[in-house]
């Protein structure tokens, strides 16, 4: 099975850390959006929502709302940036840490009463996991490791055609 053309060019500009880079991004960014289509509404409309905004009672559950918008914005953006750098950890660490805030404020909102939290819950620490080992898997070269095999057998008939003279040197 073969991967489709636009996967494989853009697998290989930006690897696959860059590609699950490029994922947490977009689900960043449209995951922050939904937040901030109509703060009021959505707040009033979400238990899960009014209670992590008890968390926060000084700035009001609509600008809560918009907070937690806006941190999955800035997460989304910094994953997009980092997708393009070899030095990712910045995009990886941003993916993370706004995924572990929300983790906690929702057992926090499961703690205080939130209806079906334990699945919002399971859901979220399952995000996280992935997120976790994709920020642990190096980046792999395609092939390179066909290549350093075939390397190693063509030295090993160098040696064999020409024979192995390293014994012969101290002699």
């Amino acid at each position: 099975m073969t991967r489709p053309t636009w996967v494989k060019r853009l697998t290989t500009t930006v690897g696959w850390r860059g590609f699950f880079l490029l994922c947490f991004g977009c689900f960043d960014l449209a995951y922050g959006w939904t937040k901030m289509i109509h703060p009021d509404e959505v707040s009033a409309r979400s238990q899960q929502l009014q209670l992590i905004g008890e968390l926060f009672p000084w700035i009001g559950p609509s600008a809560t709302v918009l907070t937690w918008g806006y941190l999955w914005w800035a997460a989304g953006i910094m994953c997009l940036v980092n997708a393009f750098r070899l030095d990712d950890w910045w995009g990886y660490g941003a993916a993370i840490g706004v995924k572990v805030s929300w983790l906690c404020a929702n057992l926090w909102a499961w703690n205080k009463g939130l209806v079906g939290g334990g699945s919002t819950v399971t859901l979220w620490v399952f995000v996280l996991i992935v997120a976790v080992g994709l920020a642990l898997r190096p980046e792999t070269v395609h092939g390179l490791e066909k290549m350093v095999d075939r390397i190693e057998e063509i030295e090993r008939l160098r040696r064999e055609v020409e024979g192995d003279d390293d014994d012969r040197i101290g002699s």
